[in-house]
Formats: C-alpha cells, sequence, structure tokens
C-alpha cells in the first residue's frame, strides 16, 4: 500500500481531464485522434518535471495513444519522467467523479492540490479545480468553446485561465511554475 506524503513533501501536479484537452473520438466506429497542440503542450509539462495525472473516461485507449506515441525526445520524457493516474467518470456525474479522482491521486501522489493546476473543457472539470483549490485552466479545443456561453461558468469567469489549447495552456503553467520556484526560500 502506498504511504500518503507528509504536508511537507507534498508537490504540485498538473491534472488533464484527456476528452477534449489530449484526445478527441471521432469515426465511426469511434476512434480517438490527437487534438493540435496535445503533443508539444506535454512536451512543455514534461520540462516542468511535476506529475502529470491524466483524468479519462476510458482509461485503455489513453494509455494505447501514449504506448503509440513517436519516440520524439520531448515526448519520452513525458512517459519516463511523469506519474500517470488514469482515473474514470462517466459523464452523468463528471463534477463529482473529477474531483474524487483528483483528490485520490493527489493522496496517492503526495500532491498538494493548493499549488496545482486542474486543464479542462467543461466547466465541471473548472468548478472541480476550484472547490478544491487547484488553479483551473479551460482550453477550447474539445467542448471548451460551447461552454464559454453556459451561464454556469458564469460565476467561476475570473478565477479560470483560458487557452486555445494545451500546448497554450502548458506555456502558461511552465511560467506560473518557474514564478513559484523563484519566490521558494533558498535554503
Amino acid at each position: 500500500m502506498t504511504s500518503i506524503a507528509s504536508r511537507s513533501e507534498k508537490r504540485p501536479a498538473i491534472f488533464i481531464a484527456c476528452d477534449g484537452v489530449i484526445t478527441e473520438r471521432t469515426g465511426e466506429p469511434p476512434s480517438h485522434q490527437w487534438i493540435p497542440g496535445a503533443i508539444e503542450g506535454l512536451g512543455v509539462l514534461a520540462r516542468l518535471h511535476a506529475p502529470v495525472i491524466l483524468l479519462a473516461q476510458e482509461p485503455a485507449s489513453v494509455r494505447e495513444m501514449l504506448g503509440a506515441l513517436p519516440l520524439r525526445r520531448s515526448l519520452h520524457v513525458v512517459r519516463a519522467r511523469t506519474p500517470l493516474a488514469s482515473g474514470v467518470f462517466t459523464q452523468k456525474a463528471a463534477h463529482m467523479a473529477a474531483t474524487r479522482h483528483i483528490v485520490n491521486a493527489a493522496r496517492r501522489l503526495g500532491i498538494d492540490l493548493s499549488s496545482s493546476v486542474v486543464i479542462g473543457d467543461s466547466w465541471t472539470v473548472t468548478t472541480a479545480a476550484l472547490e478544491l483549490g487547484c488553479q483551473p485552466v479551460m482550453v477550447m479545443t474539445g467542448q471548451g468553446r460551447q461552454q464559454l456561453i453556459l451561464p454556469q461558468l458564469a460565476h467561476i469567469r475570473a478565477a479560470t485561465w483560458f487557452a486555445s489549447d494545451l500546448a497554450t495552456a502548458a506555456l502558461s503553467i511552465e511560467t506560473l511554475f518557474s514564478q513559484s520556484a523563484v519566490d521558494q526560500p533558498v535554503a
């Protein structure tokens, strides 16, 4: 059994709701395709040396896609250096399930939620991030553009970062993490 890390050992992480951020379903029978900017974004996130935790409706399909990544240097780093924890949640209860999987992954991997980021393409993931004290980032891929007009997003809009895709979101997160490192006292 994995022990829970002490408060002083906890570190930030990047949680990503895969569907609509990294992959999208297309065709009949449905298959998963990479979303433009996803591979580049994963490469940028790998440079941060923080766990990247994928939340997926179908973890097996995400694992297959990650296994099929081209062996480009940045993608090799993603696979080699970032712990991967996949959670399964249904559309019917996406908000509650996303919250539960984020909390479970944080306990298992010793994650400090208050310094972590959650990337998604829906208001349910954004709301879950805020409730847990994480910084939400909503991308305009997947359902992102359609979600902007929903009234549920109005009350959380000011606290949410918006990005065109995962690559753009990753650059903002890289800046946030580098500023946090500068703000840390030197021992």
